[in-house]
C-alpha cells in the first residue's frame, strides 16, 4: 500500500517538475523582468503647469479603449492600432507590448481629461527604455502637448537614474515625428527596413 501511494506521488511530483521544467526559463525571465521594473522608481504622478502624466489605472482601461477607437490612431513610429472590436483584445496589447504605461492629461475648468498615452516597453533597467506616444485626438496635437509630456518622462528617468539611454522607432519617411525628436535631443543611431532608430542619452548634460 505504501509502495503503490509513493509511486503515485512521485508520478505527480515528475509531472509537475516537467511542467515547470517547460515553462522555467520564460517563466522566470518574466518574473525577474516584472520584479525590476516595478522596483524601479517610476514615478507614478508628474506634471507641469499644462499637463500632467500618471501611470494608467484599471478604471481607465474603458476610456482608453473608446479613445483608441474613435479614429485611426497612429503613434509616433505611425504604427496603426486599428480598431479593437473587444475590450479584451484592447487589454491583451496593453498588458503585452508595454511594461509601463502613462495617461497623459489637461486639466480643463478643474476637470482632467486624458488626451494621449506613452507606453514603455522592451525596458532593461539601468540600460534602456523604449519609448511610443500618441495624442488621440487631431485638434490636441501641435500644442505642445507631447513634448511636454517627454520632458516630464525623461526628467523622472534621469533623476532616478533608471536608464541610461531612450529610444524611440520612427519611419524614415515621419519627417515631423524625426523633427520632433531631434528637436528633445534624439540623434538617429541605426537603420533597419524603413525604421530608423533615435537614440537620447540620459547621461549626459543638456
Amino acid at each position: 500500500m505504501s509502495s503503490m501511494i509513493n509511486e503515485k506521488l512521485s508520478f505527480i511530483l515528475n509531472l509537475v517538475i516537467n511542467k515547470l521544467n517547460a515553462i522555467s526559463p520564460a517563466f522566470i525571465k518574466r518574473l525577474s523582468d516584472l520584479f525590476w521594473i516595478k522596483t524601479a522608481r517610476f514615478q507614478r504622478n508628474m506634471k507641469s503647469t499644462e499637463i500632467s502624466i500618471r501611470l494608467y489605472s484599471l478604471k481607465d482601461l474603458y476610456t482608453l479603449y473608446s479613445l483608441f477607437n474613435q479614429g485611426k490612431l497612429i503613434n509616433s513610429d505611425t504604427t496603426r492600432y486599428g480598431v479593437f472590436n473587444y475590450l479584451s483584445h484592447f487589454c491583451r496589447l496593453m498588458f503585452n507590448k508595454f511594461h509601463v504605461f502613462y495617461v497623459i492629461e489637461v486639466k480643463e475648468k478643474d476637470v482632467s481629461r486624458i488626451i494621449g498615452f506613452m507606453g514603455l516597453y522592451n525596458i532593461v533597467i539601468g540600460q534602456t527604455v523604449f519609448l511610443s506616444i500618441a495624442i488621440f485626438k487631431p485638434d490636441d496635437r501641435r500644442q505642445g502637448y507631447g513634448k511636454g509630456a517627454i520632458e516630464l518622462l525623461l526628467n523622472n528617468l534621469k533623476k532616478n537614474n533608471i536608464v541610461k539611454s531612450i529610444y524611440v522607432e520612427v519611419l524614415t519617411t515621419n519627417e515631423p515625428s524625426l523633427c520632433f525628436f531631434k528637436g528633445l535631443g534624439f540623434e538617429i543611431c541605426r537603420q533597419y527596413n524603413n525604421r530608423f532608430l533615435s537614440e537620447k542619452n540620459l547621461e549626459t548634460t543638456d
